[in-house]
């Protein structure tokens, strides 16, 4: 799939302030008691960095049935580490959770990386 800035897919638009694609990723989570809901915003210079990334945290958030629109690969220059730890600091993951969502994401590394 091309991806084609005049149409942004879901999860990226232009932030006019920041000057940048904000990727926002929402999801309720009820495996934690009180169920609360888990969100990734973050702000990327350029267009399909922002729509990779998006993909990837859908993929880590809703899991195989995320609505996807690449392949859901991260680009080069971001690390799945880097993704966490943008989670962990805006608290959409606890520190305690941290090795469950590790796991998910080492998995969905596995499936995305012949």
């Amino acid at each position: 799939m091309s991806l084609d800035e005049s149409s942004p897919p879901t999860g990226v638009c232009w932030h006019r302030k920041q000057k940048a694609w904000r990727v926002v990723v929402k999801k309720m989570d009820h495996s934690v008691n009180p169920s609360r809901q888990r969100s990734f915003y973050h702000e990327f210079p350029d267009f399909e960095t922002a729509v990779r990334v998006r993909d990837y945290v859908a993929r880590m958030f809703h899991g195989p049935d995320a609505r996807l629109n690449t392949d859901g690969r991260l680009p080069h220059h971001v690390t799945r580490i880097d993704i966490i730890q943008w989670l962990v600091k805006q608290g959409s993951v606890d520190v305690d959770e941290l090795p469950r969502f590790t796991k998910r994401v080492k998995s969905l590394d596995k499936v995305l990386i012949p």
